[in-house]
């Protein structure tokens, strides 16, 4: 090829190669609205779970404390009472330890979902979206995770359902 001679530009896509930009381009930004939406659930997650820690053991142990300062001259009188009132104490550290691993959990497998997300790789032609070498790996840990963070919660549940039958026999 001499200076003089220019290359020829190159065809005019076909319409279906138009249509299938346009088919990728839409499954592009579906993608991107998938990561928007993950990362508006991370919020999410990090602020309830603060703010659910913060209700459970403030008001779970300010109510406990003061029954028992309010009701000390009753309970000491058995030393059942004094000793339910310590394992009151301790179901409800635990409902609260539970609840805090829940929310983390949680958050976690947000995250990892998120992260799976954003691993998947884009092709222009079908599928426009394909698993990327860490995909897979991301959605396990993200079920793995959010199975953990049900059995937390559950664990929570049980141990203030015990806390409440606790509560019961010192009010009786």
């Amino acid at each position: 090829m001499t200076d003089q001679e220019q290359p020829s530009p190159p065809p005019p896509p076909s319409e279906w190669q138009k249509q299938w930009w346009r088919e990728a381009e839409r499954e592009h930004d579906r993608q991107d609205a998938q990561a928007e939406n993950h990362k508006g659930q991370l919020e999410a997650f990090a602020l309830q779970g603060i703010r659910t820690l913060g209700l459970t053991s403030a008001g779970g142990v300010a109510a406990v404390l003061g029954f028992y300062s309010a009701n000390y001259a009753r309970l000491s009188e058995t030393p059942y009472a004094l000793s339910s009132v310590n394992k009151l104490l301790g179901m409800l550290f635990l409902a609260m330890l539970a609840t805090l691993l829940t929310c983390l959990f949680g958050y976690f497998s947000q995250v990892f979902f998120a992260a799976a997300v954003h691993s998947r790789v884009r092709h222009w032609d079908h599928p426009y979206i394909k698993a990327g070498p860490k995909t897979e790996r991301y959605i396990l840990y993200g079920n793995i995770t959010r199975t953990l963070a049900i059995v937390a919660s559950l664990f929570a549940a049980i141990c203030l359902l015990m806390a409440g039958l606790d509560f019961l026999v010192i009010v009786r």
